[in-house]
């Protein structure tokens, strides 16, 4: 084991005793039975090398591009007219990367639809990383932000007290439906929003 994974398990094992002494804490509240708990975070991490690079100016010719922006895992690329499909099926054909012209990003990502997107948009494999540069020393260590169909960006959700059922697991939900259920164990009217509470109500404690 390396000393990144080692340093890594101290502040799992330091969160997990914090954790352990607030759960015990709030049993011995007065009104400790009354609390509901709710442990999550908001994405997953998936690692990443240097042997897993891709400098994705390497794969566009000259005069291909108006402008490329972006960070890893995501770039977007504004293209000359006319190369659209030049630059989507190459970096496409790239391993650990993924190009689309706005009409035809995957649905799931929700994204694209501002009048402001460029035209394209490049997003690496979850465990890959992108950039414009030949530079990889930085590319170490973990990343986030990678299409969340990949389950490496799938995140925790834990909860207890009495509005949630006992001892259970649930299939994989979005995050999108925590807003929901805080509002539901507050007993708060929620706004609209892309969540459906039906989607997780399984959760929850017969009332």
């Amino acid at each position: 084991m390396g000393p990144e994974h080692t340093e890594t398990g101290k502040v799992v094992e330091y969160l997990d005793s914090v954790l352990g002494y607030l759960r015990s804490e709030i049993q011995e509240l007065p009104y400790g039975d009354k609390v509901n708990l709710i442990v999550l975070s908001d994405h997953g991490m998936g690692s990443i090398s240097p042997d897993r690079y891709v400098n994705i100016s390497n794969h566009i010719k000259e005069g291909w591009t108006e402008s490329i922006v972006g960070g890893n895992p995501v770039y977007l690329i504004d293209p000359t007219e006319n190369f659209e499909d030049s630059i989507t099926t190459t970096l496409s054909g790239v391993e650990g990367v993924k190009a689309w012209k706005q009409e035809e990003i995957p649905e799931h990502l929700h994204y694209g639809t501002s009048s402001r997107f460029p035209g394209i948009v490049v997003i690496a494999d979850s465990g890959w990383s992108i950039g414009t540069l030949d530079e990889t020393s930085g590319y170490t260590g973990g990343a986030h932000g990678y299409d969340h169909a990949f389950s490496d960006m799938h995140t925790i959700f834990y909860a207890e007290g009495p509005a949630f059922k006992k001892e259970i697991t649930v299939a994989a939900f979005s995050n999108v439906e925590v807003y929901g259920i805080i509002a539901h164990v507050l007993g708060l009217d929620p706004a609209a929003t892309d969540g459906d509470l039906s989607n997780i109500s399984d959760i929850f404690a017969t009332e």
